[in-house]
């Protein structure tokens, strides 16, 4: 399974001027990108990612108790996180939403699996996967320590819906790594090449309107809520050809808040109004640049459409 996506999709619509929206579109995506630069025609759309162990934390799960390592692991295929001096960790630690948006971590976060721990007791692992100068920094600094120990703890948090104990958690002193490193690494793939490739497009009987400010429903909990959708393999017997992902997004107006990447065996749809959030793992991979999109504003209704 992959938990870094290849192909983000940024949205135009069927009106007269559809193909300037486009362009904008494709210009304000590729100035969110890194600044990579553009793929090679034909290069593949993700890599594997070669790890390896770094450091295990052990905490416990909320509410139950259940023993939960985190393996932090390293390596060089995604990008080094910014340069940080401890003052500006110490300003980010103490008001993260006003710094986050200036420092950012790349981490490629697993999925959880059922392991046993020393004693042979069943507990679960997720590996995290960072650059190695994280890690080193880890070794100079106790306050970037305690950071990057945080920001994988939220990490994992944030993506599977979990709650992890602070007052249970520690560093193994002797033990880098729960688990086979060696079957958990086919999970994780990195993008190759520049900006992702568009390939949504909105269908609406009539031109859709961007919600206006204010006007999108308020989410406070800490991870946005998942859409009804419905995943079917076609043909339905035997070994697909393609799936189709129907979702249902009542509370969206326009496909240009949606983000949509898929790589992999992986779909992750998110919206800049934090109204919902979907990521799941299909049963194969697909061809990632084969898939295509639509979203139709009037049924409020996204399709997805992955060839394998």
């Amino acid at each position: 399974m992959s938990s870094s996506s290849s192909l983000s999709m940024p949205v135009a619509d069927e009106s007269e001027d559809a193909e300037e929206k486009l362009r904008i579109l494709q210009q304000l995506l590729a100035s969110q990108d890194s600044g990579a630069a553009p793929a090679a025609a034909g290069a593949p759309a993700s890599r594997q990612v070669a790890y390896e162990p770094g450091l295990c934390i052990k905490t416990r799960q909320e509410p139950g108790g259940a023993k939960l390592f985190i393996n932090l692991c390293r390596s060089a295929d995604l990008p080094a996180p910014p340069e940080a001096s401890d003052e500006q960790l110490a300003k980010l630690l103490e008001d993260p939403d006003s710094h986050a948006a200036r420092f950012r971590v790349p981490l490629s976060i697993g999925e959880p699996r059922a392991e046993r721990d020393h004693a042979g007791s069943a507990c679960t692992a997720i590996d995290v996967v960072a650059h190695p100068s994280l890690l080193d920094r880890m070794r100079a600094s106790d306050l970037y320590r305690n950071f990057a120990i945080s920001l994988a703890v939220e990490g994992a948090e944030a993506k599977h819906g979990l709650s992890l104990s602070r007052r249970d958690l520690t560093v193994l002193r002797n033990k880098k790594y729960v688990g086979s490193i060696e079957q958990q690494a086919a999970q994780h793939f990195v993008r190759s090449g520049g900006p992702p490739k568009p390939f949504i497009q909105e269908v609406s009987g009539s031109e859709a309107t961007a919600p206006q400010p204010g006007s999108s429903p308020s989410v406070s909990s800490k991870t946005p809520p998942r859409p009804e959708f419905r995943l079917v393999q076609k043909p339905p017997y035997g070994s697909p050809s393609h799936f189709v992902c129907e979702i249902r997004l009542p509370l969206i107006s326009s496909a240009g808040s949606l983000q949509l990447q898929v790589g992999g065996d992986r779909l992750l749809l998110t919206c800049r109004s934090r109204a919902y959030r979907l990521d799941f793992y299909l049963p194969v991979c697909i061809d990632q640049a084969a898939c295509c999109a639509q979203f139709d504003a009037d049924s409020r209704l996204l399709t997805v459409t992955m060839p394998v």
